[in-house]
């Protein structure tokens, strides 16, 4: 994520069990060390099973990871690469944007230029593929997308999606503590992860 509460952890919780319905074995990792949400949201007090992944539901497993176990990270996702079909981390924020930029006081657009030129400075041998999250279903959202494909037009991205906003299957998936295709099946945002889904699994 190019900042703090852009719904990254939703996005990816979502995703993961997206996929788990579609007969792909998942495994969803909280690698989130300053803000841990998975089990939060799922209203569960931990997603640690000692060195084993916690069953979620059919074909979704899920895990959280600490500054320490971080350590072992190569070993790790060596193994479970093995194991799943897909893996989803979700990191939260970019660690060096978020300490030098404030949510309230920037744009999106900016935060996003700033995660772009440092992910340019990485040895990632894999092209990115981004999310624009959120979007407008007014005629904003026309300029929105464009604009954000141009701030992405250089980084050699393997893809590019876009969600809607969706504040009502927000608010229903956090009351009550599941996933969209749980309480939220019929709403845009769920039908927009599934598609998603359904793409990077064909």
């Amino acid at each position: 994520s190019a900042g703090t509460a852009t719904g990254a952890t939703t996005v990816a919780l979502n995703l993961a069990m997206e996929l788990s319905l579609l007969d792909k074995k998942t495994l969803l990792i909280d690698a989130n060390f300053e803000a841990p949400a998975v089990a939060s949201l799922l209203a569960l007090r931990s997603i640690n099973e000692g060195h084993t992944w916690r069953t979620i539901a059919p074909n979704l497993y899920a895990g959280e990871l600490s500054q320490e176990t971080t350590q072992d990270i190569h070993q790790l996702l060596h193994g479970a690469s093995e194991e799943f079909d897909f893996i989803i981390i979700d990191l939260g924020a970019a660690g060096r944007i978020t300490q030098k930029m404030t949510d309230r006081r920037l744009l999106g657009r900016t935060r996003l230029e700033e995660l772009i030129d440092e992910l340019k400075q990485t040895s990632l041998s894999a092209q990115p593929t981004f999310l624009l999250n959120g979007k407008s279903p007014s005629r904003k959202g026309d300029s929105e997308e464009p604009s954000f494909q141009s701030i992405i037009s250089d980084l050699g991205q393997r893809a590019t999606f876009t969600l809607p906003k969706d504040h009502r299957a927000i608010e229903n998936s956090l009351a009550e503590r599941a996933t969209l295709a749980e309480v939220s099946e019929r709403s845009s945002l769920r039908k927009g992860l599934a598609s998603i889904a359904a793409q990077l699994a064909s």
